[in-house]
């Protein structure tokens, strides 16, 4: 148990890496920045963030920007019990179109999921 609860913490931290957290209005303003691709409702999109929480993330193939309002962590183990499930949320404005984006990665002894809902603007 031990083991898969290191295996969760280090599996947030790559998240937190990934998570479409803040960008500036377009890439490239001089901050440290990440693309990654998230799979959005079976389309998937590359986001680019910079390094920090609850900013927008600039999505390349629609020019639009992503506000996040809700970060959840899922460790399922390979025997469909849930290990870990964690929310974070924020009260946020209800402007543009609500979308849950995500990534699914094994780890051992299970499953990373790990979804965003926000806004696409």
């Amino acid at each position: 148990m031990l083991m898969l609860r290191r295996l969760a913490v280090a599996g947030m931290l790559c998240v937190l890496v990934l998570v479409p957290t803040a960008a500036s209005a377009a890439p490239g303003n001089g901050a440290q920045q990440s693309s990654f691709p998230l799979d959005c409702g079976g389309t998937t999109y590359t986001f680019t963030a910079s390094l920090g929480n609850w900013a927008a993330a600039y999505v390349s193939e629609t020019g639009r920007h992503f506000i996040p309002r809700e970060f959840r962590t899922r460790i399922v183990g390979d025997d469909g019990t849930v290990l870990m499930d964690e929310i974070e949320a924020k009260p946020s404005s209800r402007r543009g179109e609500l979308v849950t984006c995500g990534v699914v990665e094994p780890v051992d002894g299970g499953t990373l999921v790990f979804t965003v809902r926000g806004f696409l603007r």
